[in-house]
C-alpha cells in the first residue's frame, strides 16, 4: 500500500489508499474498519469507568454518559478558548482553559476528575486509525492529512504533532478543498478553465477556485473559508431554537441545565 490519505473530520474520520499501479489511472478506496466494517470511523471519545472508547464503540454508549463523551475535537486544537468558547456552548461535556488560555475538557472517572488537552483527546482518535492501518497496511504509515482552508500554522503543527506521536509519518497537511479538487480531477473529466469548489464539513465552510490545465494539472488561484461555520454550527443554532420554544412552554424546565437533554437535541 502506497501512502495514505487520512481525512480527520470534525464528527467522522476516513482513511483512503490508492489501489492502482503506478502506469494506471488513480482508482482510490476507503479502508473499512475490521470491527466495524465501516468506512467512517466517529471522531468520538467516551470515558467509562473503567475503560475508554474510541469511534464506534464511543457512540454506542454516548447517551448514558453525555457529560463524559467528547467530539468537535477538531476545532479546538491549535486555538486558545475564546476563539471556541461559542462553538461549544451548550454541550453536554465540560471545557474550559488553562492557565496559559489553551482550552481542556473535563471529565469524571470513577468518581475522579481528569483534566484532558484537545492533542490529548485526538491522539485517541489517531490510534484508532493506525490500528486501523496496522491490520491492513502493516507497518506503512506515511500520509496525507487535511486540514480546513483556513487552519493557522499552529492548527496544521497541532495535527501534524498529534498524528506523529501516534505512530504515523506525515509526508504533506493540505487543505480540505484542494485534496477534494485533486480527487475529482481523477474522476471526472474537466475542461481547462476555472473552477469554484466548494466544501461543507462539520465545523467549516471552505472555498477555492482553481484553474484547470491540460485537463489534469490545475493551479489554485485563490481560497477562502469560515472556521466557524459548518453542519455543527448549524445543528447548534436549531437546538438553541427549540430549547428557546420549550422553555417558553415550560418555564421551570431548563434544558440547557441537562447533559443527557442536551445529548439528546444534538
Amino acid at each position: 500500500m502506497t501512502a495514505i490519505g487520512i481525512d480527520l473530520g470534525t464528527n467522522n474520520s476516513r482513511i483512503a489508499y490508492n489501489t492502482s499501479g503506478p502506469n494506471e489511472i488513480p482508482s482510490f478506496e476507503l479502508l473499512l474498519n475490521d470491527q466495524t466494517g465501516k468506512s467512517t470511523t466517529p471522531t468520538l471519545v467516551s470515558f467509562t469507568d473503567d475503560s475508554i472508547l474510541i469511534g464506534e464503540e464511543a457512540r454506542k454508549v454516548y447517551a448514558d454518559k453525555p457529560e463524559n463523551a467528547i467530539y468537535g475535537i477538531k476545532p479546538m486544537l491549535g486555538r486558545r478558548y475564546y476563539e471556541i468558547e461559542k462553538l461549544f456552548r451548550n454541550c453536554p461535556f465540560k471545557i474550559s482553559y488553562d492557565s496559559d488560555g489553551w482550552p481542556i475538557v473535563e471529565i469524571t472517572q470513577n468518581g475522579k476528575v481528569e483534566m484532558y488537552s484537545p492533542e490529548e483527546m485526538m491522539s485517541f482518535i489517531f490510534g484508532e486509525l493506525n490500528n486501523m492501518v496496522t491490520s491492513r497496511a502493516g507497518k506503512e504509515k506515511s500520509c496525507v492529512i487535511t486540514v480546513p482552508a483556513k487552519s493557522t500554522s499552529s492548527q496544521r503543527a497541532a495535527m501534524k504533532r498529534v498524528a506523529e506521536i501516534s505512530g504515523f509519518n506525515v509526508l504533506k497537511v493540505i487543505t480540505e478543498p484542494v485534496a477534494a479538487t485533486v480527487y475529482a480531477l481523477h474522476q471526472v473529466p474537466f475542461q481547462n478553465g476555472k473552477i469554484l469548489v466548494c466544501y461543507f464539513g462539520a465545523s467549516t465552510l471552505d472555498i477555492c477556485v482553481i484553474e484547470v490545465e491540460n485537463k489534469k494539472s490545475f493551479t489554485v488561484k485563490s481560497i477562502a473559508g469560515d472556521s466557524s461555520l459548518g453542519g455543527s454550527e448549524i445543528d447548534r443554532f436549531i437546538m438553541e431554537e427549540m430549547m428557546d420554544r420549550f422553555t417558553e412552554q415550560h418555564p421551570d424546565l431548563d434544558p440547557s441545565k441537562s447533559p443527557r437533554s442536551l445529548a439528546l437535541l444534538r
